[in-house]
């Protein structure tokens, strides 16, 4: 090939000993060090993404276990104040088997919950304890001096799981006929 002043050829910025083209080693380094960085990043947000699933699936399932047990609570017999504190069997009993027919009664629970600060369940598969408070604190401020507060006649029943309320209804007793 003749040399022609007019046409320029492109020679590569740098050129290697052997003459080939190709990767030098740190350009291999730094290559394997971004990727590896994107790897580590996206197994992360997965492994948030995961925690995130397992823990609202945990708190779904606590949200349908509150609901069966508001539902027992509500469907209890009412009973008195004289009630005396529910027995370990008939415990087990009504939330374990939820059989309500055990004699055991709301004002039962609600010495119980009182006397206890709260009546806390171990439910299988879910990773917090549900709590059930029952209390004549009806706006949950501290105090029951507010009116319809404080009497033996209206309570509120609020289940927690993780410190967190669930559930919140209120409960009164039944009409007295004179």
């Amino acid at each position: 090939m003749r040399h022609n002043p007019d046409i320029i050829q492109a020679r590569p910025a740098h050129t290697r000993a052997s003459g080939g083209a190709g990767h030098t080693l740190v350009e291999a380094i730094i290559t394997m060090a971004v990727f590896s960085l994107v790897v580590v990043g996206i197994g992360g947000m997965l492994n948030h993404g995961f925690a995130s699933a397992r823990a609202l699936e945990d708190q779904a399932s606590a949200a349908h276990q509150a609901q069966t047990y508001m539902s027992l609570l509500l469907a209890l017999p009412y009973g008195d104040s004289e009630d005396g504190y529910p027995g370990k069997k008939e415990m087990k009993d009504f939330f374990e088997n939820y059989i309500t027919d055990s004699g055991l009664t709301f004002m039962n629970l609600k010495k119980s919950a009182e006397d206890n600060d709260n009546i806390v369940l171990d439910v299988d598969g879910l990773q917090y304890d549900l709590a059930i408070e029952i209390s004549s604190d009806l706006n949950d401020d501290g105090d029951t001096s507010d009116p319809n507060e404080g009497t033996a006649v209206f309570f509120r029943i609020e289940i927690f799981y993780n410190n967190n309320s669930l559930l919140r209804t209120y409960r009164a007793a039944p009409a007295v006929e004179y």
